[in-house]
């Protein structure tokens, strides 16, 4: 008997290891030799993918259930290779791209009879939201559509970054396709076009060098892709790109570039710098596009959102806890706190949220402070009280600070 559950254990045990196997890929990626740098790599209708790094290597792990499936590399400019995964599975391969010959159209001059314009969003609006992404999915693609007229040259492209972003510097690469069906179709820039930076904020990318003219095209898709980044000395790495809110499906993305398009509500806060022909339509004109705050999600989850806003806003304006002249600080045991005390009889003792502070309570101290004895506090850490001994924080820290706080102060009886 016990061999036989050794046995069934062995087999569930080998069972797993089978189901859970990884294939590794990896190698170089070349054109005649010489280092193709941020080619795309990916399994067709999967989330699996990747881009060639700068040196141009690549590596990829993907599960052993796709080692009769294609791999296709592919990378602007030159013809995309398909693979059999099974071929090259747990090697390290050297792949050869060549390059697609182009017949070069002819530019037009500009002249007089071109206008300049910005289509897009052109400034922040007060709520705005985040596209974080993973710096583990550097082939993902996220983008959105612009009309443009009959006769267009793209001459700058801008987006912004959240400031929150942390790192020492990113490394973007824009593809711009055609659109069909209102979704990018096929990549029409002939080059990588690489973006470089170590800032947060509004970001412009200058294309006039690259003499991208588009003829005969109403709509135009730029996405973005994450293909490189630094860290900051602490390891720590955050990017996110602004959007805002749309009641329309405008913001797409990819997971690689061998994968399906798909809808996001929203839209990036982005914008592009062109010049076009006078003579140029388009079928839905750009002077009646709707002015920035209409991109707003009129649904109930935003207005409360917005409400928020505002009372943060006030918040913000408040003097409450900010005035150190006007409070008091009580010392606890590896905390020193801040208090706002309003001398009455029955005591109501406020207690904020995380991240908060007195300052939260601008309404409530004056309202309460006619009837009744209020204390509030900024917990520790927060506001302006202090985590004097840098203990992690936790509700039974926080519950052990407002003993002692109460104890110290010698209070009978508090309603929090």
């Amino acid at each position: 008997m016990p061999s036989i559950t050794y046995l069934h254990l062995l087999f569930l045990l080998l069972f797993n290891v089978k189901v859970s196997a990884q294939i590794i890929l990896s190698g170089q990626i070349l054109s005649n030799n010489d280092t193709l740098a941020y080619c795309n790599i990916g399994i067709p209708n999967s989330p699996y993918g990747t881009v060639s790094k700068l040196d141009d290597s690549f590596y990829l792990e993907v599960p052993q259930t796709f080692e009769d499936s294609l791999i296709i590399f592919s990378a602007v400019g030159y013809e995309p290779e398909a693979v059999n995964i099974k071929k090259i599975a747990n090697k390290n391969i050297t792949l050869n791209l060549h390059e697609v010959i182009t017949q070069l159209k002819e530019i037009e001059v500009r002249d007089d009879q071109f206008k300049s314009k910005i289509i897009g969003k052109k400034k922040r609006p007060m709520l705005s939201f985040s596209h974080m992404i993973d710096e583990n999915e550097p082939a993902i693609e996220y983008g959105n559509i612009f009309k443009i007229y009959n006769t267009t040259f793209l001459e700058a492209y801008n987006f912004h970054i959240i400031t929150s972003s942390k790192y020492e510097e990113v490394t973007l690469k824009l593809n711009i396709y055609s659109v069909k069906n209102n979704i990018p179709d096929k990549i029409i820039n002939q080059l990588n076009l690489i973006y470089k930076t170590d800032s947060v904020g509004w970001q412009n990318v200058d294309l006039q060098k690259y003499n991208l003219q588009y003829n005969g095209l109403d709509e135009i898709a730029i996405v973005l892709q994450l293909v490189d980044f630094k860290k900051l000395d602490d390891n720590v790495f955050v990017f996110g790109v602004s959007a805002v809110g749309s009641g329309n499906n405008k913001l797409f993305y990819r997971k690689q570039s061998q994968a399906k398009w798909e809808h996001k509500k929203g839209v990036f806060l982005s914008n592009i710098k062109i010049s076009y022909s006078k003579e140029g339509q388009l079928k839905e004109k750009i002077e009646n596009e709707p002015p920035e705050e209409d991109e707003f999600i009129k649904d109930d989850w935003t207005q409360e959102y917005l409400k928020k806003h505002q009372y943060y806003e006030e918040t913000e304006k408040s003097t409450f806890g900010k005035d150190l002249s006007k409070g008091n600080h009580v010392e606890v045991e590896g905390g020193k706190f801040t208090m706002k005390s309003m001398v009455m009889v029955l005591l109501f003792f406020l207690l904020h949220g995380n991240k908060g502070s007195i300052s939260e309570f601008y309404k409530q101290i004056p309202a309460l402070s006619k009837k009744y004895k209020v204390i509030a506090i900024d917990t520790r850490g927060q506001g302006k009280s202090v985590n004097i001994n840098n203990q992690d924080y936790s509700y039974q820290l926080f519950s052990q600070d407002l003993y002692q706080f109460i104890m110290k102060l010698q209070l009978n009886g508090v309603n929090i």
